[in-house]
């Protein structure tokens, strides 16, 4: 081949390399390999006393695949969990749609609002394809101060004492 054909077939094989390149590297993802967002809600909790004990639901929008893994990582500053890593065995309903898992807590002697974050993963899957799903969802405790002990009460028996003292009097003076 002569050295100038030789050199132009070279030319020509670097520049569509470079260019082929260039071309993967702009070109979109494959399919299936982009991060989808989980769909899940976190149910409200109810204001709390301090002390007093709670739950954190929360709703997947859409049907995981059961065979696959589901995990749910809690990140509770302040709260007491029961649990902070959930998964299959904390649905309450395993054949629901929307499956809600669950965890009790306890609420911190600190009164004020209090943030919960967790990171939800889980898959879904079509005939022909599975996409795994990551998302994040936040709960708001709020905790009020715990209650004082109500005052106490005077007793029955301060009464009876004092009809005693009352009938000791009147015998001491000559009544009857």
């Amino acid at each position: 081949m002569p050295r100038g054909l030789a050199f132009a077939v070279s030319l020509g094989l670097a520049l569509s390399l470079a260019l082929g390149l260039a071309a993967s590297s702009t070109a979109a993802p494959r399919p299936g390999s982009e991060t989808i967002t989980a769909r899940a809600q976190a149910l409200e909790v109810p204001a709390l006393a301090a002390g007093e004990s709670g739950e954190l639901s929360l709703l997947l929008l859409e049907a995981p695949a059961r065979e696959l893994p589901l995990l749910v990582r809690i990140e509770a500053s302040g709260l007491e969990l029961s649990e902070n890593r959930l998964d299959w065995s904390a649905v309450v309903d395993p054949l629901a749609l929307q499956p809600r898992l669950r965890t009790r807590f306890r609420a911190p002697a600190r009164a004020g609002r209090h943030s919960v974050e967790a990171v939800v993963a889980y898959s879904t899957c079509g005939e022909r394809w599975c996409r795994q799903k990551r998302g994040r969802v936040r709960w708001q405790v709020s905790v009020t101060p715990a209650e004082a002990a109500p005052p106490t009460e005077p007793s029955a028996a301060a009464p009876a004492q004092l009809s005693q003292h009352s009938q000791q009097s009147q015998e001491s003076l000559g009544e009857p």
